[in-house]
């Protein structure tokens, strides 16, 4: 069984973009938005919004961490050398993906239900679930 992630619409976008600027608190804030919705957490906009942040020449309040505002909360980055780490914030989603939404996902992905092992959400903003397939040939054709 290996894990495949994917994301429901209306996430599911050609095109978005990362809104950043100075809160008056000292920390950057970023807004995600697609082309349909604004999400309140995204992994790499994070770090690169981070990176920007730093590059610019700001100084985090605390060494070692920038603290990022968004719409998920506050989400520490931790700063090591040149490299940027985050703990991902909680989950907004979990259990089981319903069958409207399963089918969904799987005609977007290619397979059928009998491929299917597990689908579960594993949302902390961008709308993720997991499904896990019976085959490695599986996640490899996918």
């Amino acid at each position: 069984m290996q894990p495949l992630c994917w994301r429901i619409p209306p996430f599911r976008a050609r095109a978005s973009v990362t809104a950043a600027k100075e809160r008056p608190s000292g920390n950057p804030a970023a807004r995600r938005l697609s082309l349909t919705t604004e999400l309140p957490f995204a992994g790499y906009p994070t770090l690169g919004t981070a990176r920007a942040w730093l590059d610019a020449g700001r100084v985090p309040r605390t060494p070692g961490r920038v603290v990022q505002e968004c719409g998920a909360g506050l989400v520490p980055v931790k700063i090591d050398d040149d490299t940027l780490a985050f703990a991902a914030p909680p989950l907004i989603r979990s259990g089981p993906v319903d069958d409207a939404d399963l089918a969904v996902a799987l005609s977007i992905l290619g397979v059928t239900p009998a491929d299917v092992v597990e689908a579960e959400w594993i949302d902390n903003g961008p709308g993720l679930a997991r499904c896990a397939l019976a085959t490695v040939t599986g996640n490899v054709e996918v």
